[in-house]
């Protein structure tokens, strides 16, 4: 077996995110994110308060970045996806039998 290929099917190993399922899965998130929010507010207080204030102050910058970070994370995504394609595609012409079920 291919080794680039033996990490990619072993995924999730144990089976957790089949056992969680949607609604655990986003539970998990949910408090992932509290968690995150939480140890941000106890451990960089200052900072945190210190972009809460830029916020508060340019709400209209604020957004527009924002609108670009998610413009520019879009435009890097349909990138990768092309290049992606581009290769699988490439390796499915030049190695048939990699693709091949077993």
């Amino acid at each position: 077996m291919d080794l680039l290929v033996l990490p990619l099917q072993q995924v999730d190993p144990f089976g957790v995110q089949q056992s969680l399922g949607v609604a655990g899965r986003a539970v998990a998130a949910f408090l992932g994110t509290l968690i995150v929010g939480a140890l941000l507010l106890a451990f960089v207080e200052e900072w945190f308060e210190r972009l809460l204030g830029v916020v508060d102050d340019a709400p209209v910058p604020s957004f527009l970045w924002g609108i670009g970070t998610l413009v520019g994370g879009l435009i890097s995504f349909v990138i990768s996806s092309i290049g992606v394609g581009v290769h699988e595609s490439e390796a499915l012409v030049s190695q048939p039998e990699r693709f091949a079920f077993r």
